[in-house]
């Protein structure tokens, strides 16, 4: 029913709570289990040495530096070797723009059954400030969603 389960990941421990819940899924059903990660475009503003990840959309020439890149492959690896050694199979998945819409774009090829992920739960001014991956995967997709949702002591 399942042979395939999308868990998408950002580094963060909030993220990362989801994949317990993956690997459920993925022994329950023999599932496919793929680690999934966006590479958001980043905004410098040299003068002041701040650096701000922008969710806008950006050109398709504009791709991320070959440091971002190792740094996304090697936190693959560090999640997927010990999901590979119990067993589950993993692929990995390394995209660059926003993360909800690579998110819909991938899911819209079919190659997923479910995806795995978690979310903050939040409301009000704070999902308008910080938006919700989770909220625009739920919204624009027709695969089915699991969402865990996190509580703030449980992201430290």
């Amino acid at each position: 029913m399942y042979d395939r389960i999308l868990l998408p990941l950002d580094g963060s421990k909030t993220a990362e709570a989801a994949i317990p819940h993956a690997r459920v899924m993925a022994n329950a059903f023999n599932s496919v289990v793929t680690l999934f990660f966006v590479i958001e475009p980043a905004l410098s503003f040299p003068e002041t040495n701040i650096s701000a990840a922008l969710t806008i959309p950006t050109p398709p020439d504009v791709l991320p530096d070959e440091t971002g890149m190792r740094n996304a492959e090697e936190y693959l690896r560090s999640v997927a070797e010990p999901l590979r050694r119990q067993g589950i199979r993993v692929e990995t998945v390394i995209k660059h723009g926003s993360p909800g819409d690579e998110i819909c774009d991938y899911l819209e090829s079919g190659y997923t059954d479910m995806v795995v992920m978690t979310t903050h739960g939040r409301s009000g001014f704070q999902r308008f400030v910080y938006g919700s991956v989770a909220e625009h995967v739920l919204r624009n997709s027709f695969t089915p969603v699991l969402l865990i949702r996190i509580q703030p002591k449980q992201a430290e």
